[in-house]
């Protein structure tokens, strides 16, 4: 495997999403989801190919009741890491979820 070798900016940019997304899990873990979401998202805008950060944020979402956006993040997961385990795990959320009444009577289940 050839490693990367990152320009200072996007070290940078990496490093300030790690943290968003430590302090996120934090705050999550303390029961503060608005907060942690609001770290999450930040962590997706520097760093948008960050697997983890959408999974997470599809986590939170969920818990927030925001099924339906939890369901985008993961599919997002899954596109960037399809074979890891937070993919796998994705993928089979995303399946219960198409099978809830409330998203096909919303037409969700068609995505």
């Amino acid at each position: 495997m050839v490693e990367q070798t990152l320009s200072p900016r996007a070290a940078r940019r990496k490093c300030l999403a790690s943290r968003c997304l430590d302090e996120g899990l934090a705050l999550y873990a303390r029961g503060s989801t608005r907060e942690a979401l609001r770290l999450y998202l930040r962590a997706i805008d520097l760093e948008p190919e960050n697997a983890v950060a959408h999974y997470v944020m599809g986590v939170a979402l969920q818990a927030a009741g925001r099924a339906d956006e939890a369901r985008a993040q993961w599919k997002s997961a899954v596109a960037l890491r399809p074979d890891s385990e937070d993919g796998e795990w994705a993928k089979t959320k995303a399946r219960q979820l198409l099978q809830a009444p409330a998203l096909r009577d919303r037409g969700m289940a068609d995505d």
